[in-house]
């Protein structure tokens, strides 16, 4: 009796197991799409394993997971987090969130990113701020006004930024000035241990007065004279 019981319960067993090895993964549950993509392919499927210098993915990106790894991931919609172009479908990522392209022709209005890959110029009476850590980096921002800070000449409304200042037409022989930049000469006799001002003038001949080489027009000033 004991014997027929064991043989009994021998055969479901091996049954039982002969069953769960034919059953497979369970419905609806498919690995194949986060398995990394053999080596020798052309391209890595959508949801593979992947490094950013190697195979490129067929579709999308190689984006990071935020668990140590990174897989092949869709490329993101208009409003979309991201954090370069190439995770866009439109190839624009401005402010973060991926955004329409300017469309040809079409000019910046204020605030609108103006910065790497954008296909537009500022409107008119705006220009392209420099990039920084402020909101205004590269987006379009109205030019500065005569006397206004700036960094660039392309800030001005003159189109002129000597010494980080937004000045006029450039001045003429004579005329006081602080910096090179401002006389059409691209010479000022202004020096740092000065409070006055100097003025415009083309490099002085031999025999006039100087504070250093860079006034005379042979590059010598001794004992304050120009040789």
């Amino acid at each position: 009796m004991r014997s027929s019981l064991v043989s009994f319960f021998l055969s479901t067993a091996l049954l039982a197991c002969s069953t769960s090895r034919d059953r497979g993964s369970p419905p609806g549950y498919d690995v194949s799409p986060y398995t990394t993509t053999n080596p020798g392919a052309s391209c890595l499927a959508q949801f593979s394993e992947c490094n950013p210098t190697g195979t490129a993915c067929c579709e999308g990106f190689c984006g990071l997971t935020g668990y140590g790894t990174a897989q092949c991931v869709p490329l993101a919609a208009i409003g979309e987090l991201c954090m370069a172009d190439a995770e866009c479908r439109e190839g624009i990522c401005r402010d973060g969130a991926c955004a329409h392209p300017t469309p040809p022709g079409e000019c910046l209005d204020v605030g609108v990113f103006c910065g790497h890959g954008t296909s537009g110029a500022c409107c008119p009476g705006l220009a392209c701020a420099p990039y920084s850590y402020t909101r205004e980096s590269e987006t379009c921002v109205p030019l500065v006004e005569l006397g206004g800070p700036c960094e660039i000449d392309s800030q001005c409304q003159t189109g002129r930024c000597p010494d980080g200042v937004c000045r006029g037409e450039c001045l003429a022989d004579n005329a006081e000035c602080f910096a090179d930049v401002e006389c059409c000469t691209r010479f000022c006799t202004y020096s740092a241990d000065s409070y006055a001002p100097g003025f415009c003038s083309a490099p002085l001949p031999a025999g006039s007065a100087c504070r250093y080489d860079g006034w005379c027009a042979s590059r010598q000033c001794v004992d304050g004279v120009c040789r």
